[in-house]
């Protein structure tokens, strides 16, 4: 079992041109009903809400959250209710600030979110968690326990975006 301060990132799950191949499907899709202005923060798209919408993410994605969860010992646990298949995709543009928050509980879970960068942008955007600051790096996975840590990150200044995806499950302590 996870520590519930666990804040880790496993390097290099994603090689660069496997996260190319995300990013495309995110930019390509990023202007459907897939992508929808997400809530808590501004300049930032995302699949959180979209469970009903009828698409699937790509493999490589999916896949690559199985094996983390597999080598975590954490496959038999129930995905978070928000995104597709506990999955979210996330485009910030220029200004992005994601505010501070903790994600929902679930029941008498916690939410344990793992979350690949597959696209730095060129300054800003980094994930703060109890007011420090992660620099994850394209492919890197980060994980924590999003229903007990405060996160947000700050303030995204970049002429292109940043792509993240974030796997979400249930984790009784």
């Amino acid at each position: 079992m996870i520590d519930t301060n666990s804040i880790e990132i496993i390097p290099s799950v994603l090689t660069h041109d496997e996260c190319n191949i995300l990013n495309k499907w995110a930019l390509d899709n990023h202007n459907t009903n897939i992508f929808q202005i997400g809530r808590a923060a501004n300049n930032r798209k995302t699949t959180r809400f979209t469970n009903d919408v009828k698409y699937d993410y790509p493999d490589l994605i999916v896949n690559a959250f199985k094996k983390i969860k597999e080598k975590l010992n954490f496959s038999e646990n129930e995905n978070v209710p928000q995104g597709k298949d506990g999955i979210i995709c996330a485009i910030s543009f220029n200004g992005s600030k994601l505010i501070k928050h903790k994600d929902p509980k679930y029941d008498d879970t916690e939410s344990l979110h793992f979350i690949i960068k597959t696209s730095t942008g060129d300054a800003g955007g980094d994930l703060i968690i109890n007011n420090v600051v992660y620099k994850i790096n394209e492919g890197d996975c980060l994980y924590f326990f999003a229903s007990i840590h405060e996160h947000e990150t700050n303030v995204l200044n970049c002429s292109t975006y940043r792509i993240v995806w974030i796997n979400g499950i249930k984790v009784k302590l």
